[in-house]
């Protein structure tokens, strides 16, 4: 009898526990879905502006990259800059006027240029933390791990682990977002390297899309 009650009480003791732990899953997941679905709600309302500049920027063995994209309606500018550690720098620069792409490439010793090339750059606002629904969300919630902080004075979201597509998530290399609170946008992430991502809208004007002196490049053919 003592035997059966013992039984019991071990029975009742690991299912308290199964039911504490599920909650506190449940919890989890139901407090990282309502901070991300906030976050994707939030950074909607810019994935509809055509006037915007996206600054992106890295360290890797080649050196330091970085890539500006500007937009203003169907104008486009995607202007790629890369130091090497012996500071030598390569330019790489496209320009769509709307009508015609053209190319211009710089080195420490040649100056290139090729017109009408066509495939428009774009590097368009986009929400790092979208899936293709709800129920996708909450799913990617289960391991995600979401921690409220402060970077550089600006209230941010960092996140870690978040399994979905545009997360682009690594499994060999742990991938760390910093997500803006207040807009949704994310301006940092580690993923083995250190990615800084810079925001402007609205302050694209016309002067960005003037191409370089075409008489000081070697013209070549695109075809």
């Amino acid at each position: 009898m003592e035997e059966k009650k013992t039984i019991k009480k071990v029975l009742i003791i690991i299912l308290i526990v199964l039911v504490i732990g599920i909650l506190g899953i449940l919890f989890h997941m139901v407090r990282n879905f309502i901070i991300i679905s906030n976050l994707q709600r939030t950074v909607k309302q810019y994935e509809e502006i055509t006037n915007y500049h996206i600054k992106t920027s890295y360290d890797d063995e080649a050196g330091h990259n970085e890539f500006d994209f500007y937009r203003k309606e169907d104008k486009r500018a995607f202007l790629i800059v890369n130091t090497n550690q012996s500071g030598e720098v390569i330019k790489l620069l496209t320009y769509d006027n709307g009508k015609r792409v053209d190319f211009f490439s710089e080195t420490p010793s040649t100056k290139t240029a090729q017109l009408d090339v066509g495939g428009s750059p774009n590097f368009a606002v986009t929400n790092g933390l979208e899936t293709d629904s709800a129920w996708d969300t909450f799913l990617a919630c289960f391991l995600a791990r979401v921690k409220k902080s402060e970077y550089e004075g600006k209230e941010c979201f960092i996140i870690k682990n978040f399994l979905s597509g545009s997360f682009l998530y690594d499994i060999e290399e742990d991938c760390i977002a910093y997500v803006d609170k207040e807009t949704g946008l994310q301006f940092l992430r580690e993923d083995g390297k250190t990615t800084k991502y810079e925001y402007e809208f609205g302050n694209v004007d016309d002067s960005i899309f003037i191409e370089p002196n075409i008489g000081e490049y070697d013209l070549h053919s695109s075809h």
